[in-house]
């Protein structure tokens, strides 16, 4: 495998953007030597995953007039499918128990349903499914929660009987699943909640542990998550057909809570025109930030590319100076190895489009072809 490097910016601000600048640098993957069987927080804090964990965030603000701090994932499913998925915030009551009502949940919603630009999206009530109407529904107050670093690295069990979610015990150290049987082939988008729920702008910055500790399982979270899970299987009651490669996001809002808190995750890149990138963030402390790709990076107040870091006035990336913007993510981030069904789903070509250079000019100082040594020119 080879490590596709990446452009930060970066300030001496707490809060920064990680940017995968896919036009400038190149490092094309290779097969991967490991297999895992579930989608989310485990892929990013594997067994054995060094330094600390950031939390997915849904808030209802952004960085700057940028994107909105809230990580919505894609799923790509088939009809008979099914999409198996859990939470550290479900079942979470907020404030100690002040407010009894839980609003951490799970949504899923059909494809088209969501709308507008990458980072503005356009949401519409209600969901095509709520884990917390289904857990009302099926009366198992496990179901959709985990509830420990074990269960996030085991997974999703079976479900037997999908009127009580009984639990199977072919994973007896996984988490009891909601479950969302698939009736339409699409992308579906998921929305996690944490205790706090939707539309707010509350933060208790997380402590960033990858181990057990209680505030990675209570109304500490607040509006993040710490351990997450999308899992899609051909059916609940069994593991023989886990699909991998499915679980995706235009880009990813997350939070480890302070620095210096170093993160190691791996993540890969599919591009429009059909690349896979392995993007390893090696040590990287950016505390609160988004992590997205696209092919220009940061622009000029022309919109031509800008080829350099970008500075704001705060640390939300406000008040960006010299007029400079940044680019929308174009690209997509995994958290595995993208399944080929998914890619088609999403329009990207199966085979790469192998870049063309062609109709070079070169204008030297002395005219067309010529220069003086050391002048140069501009090709």
């Amino acid at each position: 495998m080879k490590l596709l490097k990446y452009c930060l910016s970066v300030s001496k601000q707490r809060w920064v953007v990680l940017l995968v600048c896919l036009g400038f640098f190149a490092g094309v993957y290779g097969s991967l030597a490991w297999l895992v069987h579930a989608e989310g927080s485990s892929d990013l804090y594997p067994n054995g995953a060094t330094g600390f964990r950031a939390s997915i965030e849904w808030r209802d603000s952004s960085y700057g007039t940028f994107l909105r701090r809230r990580a919505l994932f894609r799923v790509y499913a088939e009809a008979g499918e099914v999409i198996l998925l859990g939470s550290s915030a479900i079942s979470v009551p907020l404030d100690a128990g002040v407010l009894t009502t839980n609003a951490g949940d799970i949504r899923v919603y059909a494809p088209g349903s969501v709308t507008g630009n990458v980072g503005e999206e356009t949401i519409v009530d209600p969901p095509a499914f709520s884990c917390n109407d289904q857990r009302t529904l099926t009366g198992n107050l496990d179901q959709g929660r985990i509830s420990s670093r074990t269960q996030e690295l085991a997974g999703p069990d079976t479900i037997i009987d999908t009127t009580t979610a009984a639990r199977g015990n072919a994973v007896p150290a996984g988490y009891v699943p909601c479950f969302y049987e698939v009736t339409q082939t699409g992308v579906y988008y998921v929305v996690f909640w944490g205790p706090r729920g939707d539309g707010s702008n509350s933060q208790t910055n997380p402590l960033g542990s990858i181990p057990d500790i209680p505030e990675n399982f209570n109304d500490y979270q607040d509006t993040s998550v710490s351990t997450w899970d999308i899992t899609v299987r051909d059916a609940p009651d069994s593991i023989s057909n886990t699909r991998t490669g499915r679980v995706f996001a235009n880009y990813l809002a997350l939070f480890t809570g302070d620095n210096p808190r170093p993160i190691s995750s791996t993540l890969y890149v599919l591009t429009t025109d059909g690349y896979i990138y392995q993007t390893d963030l090696r040590g990287v402390d950016p505390n609160g930030f988004i992590i997205y790709a696209n092919d220009v990076g940061f622009l000029n107040s022309d919109g031509t590319p800008l080829y350099r870091d970008i500075v704001g006035t705060t640390d939300q990336l406000d008040g960006l100076q010299g007029g400079v913007s940044l680019a929308l993510p174009t690209h997509f981030i995994f958290l595995q190895e993208p399944d080929p069904a998914t890619i088609a789903a999403i329009g990207v070509p199966l085979n790469p489009v192998a870049p063309q250079v062609d109709s070079i000019v070169f204008n030297g100082d002395l005219g067309g072809n010529d220069t003086t040594f050391g002048a140069g020119g501009t090709f």
